[in-house]
């Protein structure tokens, strides 16, 4: 399995994919437009299927539509607390780093059995309206 961390920067979506050991296959930055969203969540569907877990926390997945959208596309998606992910941040010393790190901490909390319990899963609401 592998897990992929979003982080919702100022003007972009950090990205970072790991395999199941944890170690890093990919990261990079999606524009912050619904094209990019949508075009890097069917990248997603073709290559990972539902072997892929896209992990962000719960503030920025009510701030920004591309965990519904990933939902949608029949992805798995996992919100992490944030005060949880902002907590290990500070410890970490990533909250001054660049948003590419804090990325690829979710997509690990994704696979660590310690953070696993703390994660939701995000579920599609049929009884919603969808506003894209």
């Amino acid at each position: 399995m592998t897990c992929c961390g979003l982080w919702i920067a100022r003007s972009t979506i950090c990205t970072a994919l790991v395999d199941a050991d944890g170690k890093q296959l990919s990261a990079f930055p999606i524009a912050r437009t619904n094209e990019a969203r949508g075009n890097y969540l069917a990248h997603m569907a073709a290559e990972r299927g539902a072997d892929c877990r896209l992990v962000l926390t719960d503030v920025q997945a009510r701030l920004d539509v591309i965990a519904h959208l990933a939902v949608e596309m029949k992805l798995t998606v996992h919100l992490a607390p944030w005060r949880t992910v902002g907590w290990i941040r500070d410890v970490a010393g990533l909250a001054r780093g660049p948003p590419r790190r804090t990325a690829l901490l979710l997509a690990r909390m994704g696979l660590h059995p310690l953070f696993r319990p703390q994660l939701h899963r995000l579920e599609s609401d049929d009884r919603q309206l969808s506003m894209l």
